[in-house]
């Protein structure tokens, strides 16, 4: 039994003896006794001790509450840097080659007898910003090939606006009807030159 309950059954057993000796004598009629406001009575006391009981237990075992957490700011996801806007620049045209002729001396002719020589001349002018070293080639890439000479170097420098003659002597095809060759301007590092692409076509008969 606890504490709070063993004090609300004493008060109660305090309020039956004062009520029993208390009772007159039989010559006197005692008065009835309001049983309600005896329990509220009682009922009102076991309350308040209880309760005082109560707030004794807690003070004497506080319990720990724990104390709230500090919530971290939440963090920020930087953006993207905005890509720049490339600005419009001017490119250089760089090594460039125009077709001017493509030609046959002392007369210009597109019919030959079999086996008959044959000197051609191509035309080319420099329309790019580099000018053309000695060392710029007119080479040979396909076609009928005259001979064994598959190379027709430059031999002399061109600045650009200026014009650049190959001249090519050989021996026409033996068999008859059309015949072409195809030829292509280099640069001294190997690449081709834009536009300097060249043909000549003749017929044997």
């Amino acid at each position: 039994m606890s504490r709070g309950t063993r004090q609300v059954a004493s008060f109660v057993a305090l309020i039956i003896v004062i009520l029993t000796g208390c009772t007159p004598s039989a010559s006197t009629p005692a008065p009835t006794p309001d049983l309600n406001l005896l329990v509220q009575l009682v009922a009102q006391r076991a309350v308040e001790t209880v309760q005082a009981q109560m707030t004794q237990d807690a003070l004497a075992h506080p319990s720990s509450t724990p104390m709230p957490t500090e919530t971290p700011p939440p963090t920020t996801t930087p953006l993207p840097p905005t890509p720049a806007i490339p600005t419009a620049t001017t490119q250089p045209v760089g090594d460039r080659a125009e077709f001017l002729y493509a030609v046959t001396y002392p007369e210009n002719r597109t019919v030959f007898v079999p086996n008959e020589a044959i000197n051609i001349a191509w035309g080319l002018k420099n329309v790019g910003t580099v000018t053309w070293s000695p060392d710029y080639v007119l080479r040979y890439v396909g076609g009928e090939a005259f001979t064994a000479r598959y190379e027709i170097p430059l031999g002399k420098v061109v600045p650009p606006g200026e014009k650049a003659e190959f001249n090519f002597g050989a021996f026409g095809s033996e068999e008859l009807g059309k015949h072409t060759t195809y030829w292509q301007l280099f640069n001294p590092y190997g690449a081709p030159v834009p536009g300097g692409y060249v043909s000549f076509t003749y017929v044997s008969q």
